[in-house]
């Protein structure tokens, strides 16, 4: 024919090249991968969010410096409770975590397990005694909920930095509480030791 030029198969493209995808359907496939991964990342922020909600939710708990050394010496902390679970009110020992010396002092004053002379192990306990008061505050209370005296705490647990003597835990339904520690002897030999009052949720083995 007149004005055509003849192809040979090599100039021909390969099917493979061609391409018959119109422009709106990349545009379109574009815009459905971002709003792919916006939901993605909407939806593992709700969830992070929801995870950390939880968490603060069921970890009530307080530290606060409970100086002793002098008979009269008190302590108050308040706690929000959200959830009907038991909590324990628990004398704390802090110290560094690689001051072997302090860990050491910290562990006689609380009375640790050590071996006598005669090669046995015992359990001194710490010389102290407390009174351990909890009051209801929302809804208020006249009257304590619940009181305790307790005569030389032994240690209950230990972590790397703390060592920890219960002092009384009792179940509480959702509600504001005080819990209130004083001393009723004289302790001489805590004066400057770094001791606080936790109250927080006190974990029981299954």
């Amino acid at each position: 024919m007149l004005g055509s030029v003849p192809l040979h198969n090599s100039q021909l493209p390969h099917p493979s090249n061609l391409s018959f995808k119109p422009d709106w359907l990349s545009a379109g496939t574009s815009l459905i991968g971002g709003y792919t991964w916006m939901c993605r990342t909407l939806t593992l922020t709700a969830v992070l969010a929801s995870l950390l909600c939880t968490a603060c939710a069921s970890d009530t708990s307080v530290v606060t410096p409970f100086p002793l050394g002098k008979e009269g010496a008190r302590v108050t902390a308040e706690v929000q409770v959200k959830e009907r679970l038991i909590y324990a009110a628990t004398l704390r020992y802090t110290y560094k975590e690689d001051d072997a010396t302090e860990r050491v002092q910290q562990w006689k004053l609380a009375g640790g397990s050590t071996r006598s002379t005669s090669g046995k192990w015992i359990e001194p306990c710490a010389e102290l005694e407390l009174r351990v008061k909890i009051r209801q505050l929302d809804p208020p209370a006249d009257q304590p909920l619940a009181e305790k005296t307790v005569k030389r705490p032994c240690l209950s647990s230990w972590g790397a930095n703390s060592l920890n003597s219960e002092l009384f835990a009792v179940k509480l339904a959702p509600g504001r509480y005080e819990f209130s520690v004083e001393s009723l002897a004289p302790a001489p030999a805590f004066t400057g030791a770094r001791t606080s009052l936790y109250v927080g949720r006190a974990y029981r083995g299954k």
